[in-house]
């Protein structure tokens, strides 16, 4: 049997099912949502996206409603299997958040309220510490974000994040964070919320984890899509 061929919006398909290095969510293809209004740019590729903090910034108080803002991507209302993304660090900054998540609406999300009011959403935050350390949580919908370090790994290069979609319903959901220094980690939530209806959006999000000194740019590049 042939693997499936993944469709996403605006990026080439020819390199068949779920594994080409094509699967790129690029900056051209998403919308910047309504909180942060040109604090996200597009970086030194399409695909790199640029997320800048300014001097002074507070950090969040309580879900993803409170960060600074991020980007947006529609990935399709076609739901026959998980989606899967791989986000990858192109510079990462102390004291910061990074947040990956995937939902389904009925209409595309435009603000972070959006996003952390809506049940389906599951999310994977990436909180970077004051030493440059990573730590990985994964959570639903308006929980809010983790303020402690687990893993803390200075050496993080990615993670991986899956979330099980289908005709009737959202979740579970799994992460992989993959670090040099001595492998990875597995985190996950096996809460199903049932949504029938919609289509699947992935967001990439962002905030401080402590009041920013300066100026800040956060890099990263996201790749992925579902089955179709």
């Amino acid at each position: 049997m042939s693997r499936p061929t993944v469709i996403f919006p605006g990026v080439p398909t020819s390199g068949g099912g779920g594994g080409s290095s094509s699967q790129k969510l690029l900056y051209g293809d998403g919308t910047e949502l309504s909180d942060t209004s040109g604090k996200v740019s597009q970086g030194s590729t399409p695909d790199e996206i640029v997320m800048r903090i300014d001097s002074g910034q507070a950090a969040p108080s309580g879900g993803i409603d409170s960060m600074v803002g991020g980007m947006i991507w529609d990935i399709g209302d076609t739901i026959t299997g998980p989606a899967c993304l791989e986000f990858d660090w192109v510079v990462k900054q102390n004291l910061t958040n990074v947040v990956i998540a995937i939902l389904r609406a009925d209409s595309k999300p435009t603000s972070l309220a959006d996003i952390d009011g809506n049940t389906s959403t599951r999310f994977l935050q990436l909180r970077v510490s004051n030493a440059g350390g990573v730590s990985t949580f994964v959570k639903r919908g308006n929980a809010n974000l983790a303020t402690t370090n687990n893993e803390n790994k200075s050496s993080s290069v990615s993670a991986a994040f899956q979330v099980g979609i289908d005709e009737k319903g959202v979740g579970g959901a799994m992460s992989r964070h993959y670090y040099t220094a001595s492998g990875t980690t597995i985190r996950s939530d096996v809460n199903p919320t049932e949504v029938s209806s919609g289509t699947v959006y992935v967001a990439m999000l962002f905030s401080t984890a402590g009041t920013a000194g300066s100026d800040l740019d956060i890099k990263a590049r996201l790749r992925g899509g579902m089955p179709c």
